[in-house]
């Protein structure tokens, strides 16, 4: 966007915008675009002008417990647990059912499979991998350890024993 320049009426908007309480995003916003969020932290920073804004509270400072942000930001009591046990298993089972009935399912695990699982993958897709060799999401994603051990080993020379 280059260099912004804040005409004097602007400037005078984001004094009053800023003792109002909004945000330097919501300050961009009503100017229409001039600028950015980053250059009015930035005027505001530089011409002592404080900020009203007061972040709204998180889940956990509002003390809401048993839901999955709660988990997310640190708290593992066990209402939190719990949701954080149910959105994982809803989760695995969404993946499980997208990758389902493959052709490989059930065979023996090959060695170039072990290779594309241990490879780097540009965007970590693994259901699209798991879609590609034919298992479940659950089959690959186990059989990445087992999969690293065997290369390792393979390339070490030594014999593997699974």
């Amino acid at each position: 966007m280059g260099r912004q320049v804040l005409t004097p009426a602007d400037r005078a908007n984001i004094v009053r915008w800023s003792a109002e309480g909004l945000s330097d995003a919501q300050i961009a916003t009503k100017l229409g675009g001039k600028c950015t969020d980053s250059a009015i932290f930035a005027f505001r920073t530089r011409a002592g002008v404080p900020s009203g804004y007061v972040r709204p509270p998180n889940a956990l400072e509002r003390g809401e417990h048993g839901i999955e942000t709660a988990w997310n930001l640190g708290c593992k009591c066990g209402p939190c647990r719990a949701a954080h046990t149910a959105r994982q298993k809803a989760t695995m089972a969404r993946l499980n059912r997208e990758t389902a009935g493959g052709a490989r399912q059930g065979q023996p695990w090959e060695p170039w499979e072990d290779d594309l699982l241990v490879a780097p993958r540009e965007n970590g897709d693994l259901v699209a991998l798991a879609k590609f060799l034919g298992r479940s999401y659950t089959a690959c994603s186990q059989r990445i350890r087992r999969a690293k051990e065997k290369v390792r080993a393979r390339e070490q020379g030594r014999g593997t024993l699974f």
